[in-house]
């Protein structure tokens, strides 16, 4: 599920009002400066007729990272949206619009 070959233990959970399927797991991942990290992991995927008019297969994951880790300036949580490729396409930090069940990214400058 990560992208490491190996399977994950998650929770799942489909909001079908949201057309939204929810991962939450612990586990290892790749920081974009190349380091690994250990972290909880909240993960949404878009499915068919999501109310976000999102394509199918896009979504976000979202991460909690103290100061350092990743590269982190700051504890915060930090996360991307990715697109039905599974390519990221904004990370920064981010924060969940418990109206709209959708991720806020400030896209990190490089």
């Amino acid at each position: 599920m990560d992208g490491d070959g190996k399977p994950e233990e998650a929770d799942m959970l489909y909001d079908a009002s949201r057309g939204v399927m929810y991962m939450a797991y612990d586990g290892s991942f790749t920081c974009k400066n190349g380091a690994s990290a250990n972290g909880s992991i909240l993960q949404a995927v878009y499915a068919k007729g999501n109310s976000a008019g999102k394509p199918v297969g896009s979504g976000w994951y979202t991460v909690s990272l103290d100061e350092g880790k990743c590269g982190a300036q700051s504890a915060a949580e930090y996360g991307c949206k990715f697109d039905a490729s599974q390519r990221p396409t904004e990370c920064g930090v981010a924060t969940l619009d418990e109206k709209t069940g959708e991720l806020d990214v400030a896209v990190a400058k490089d």
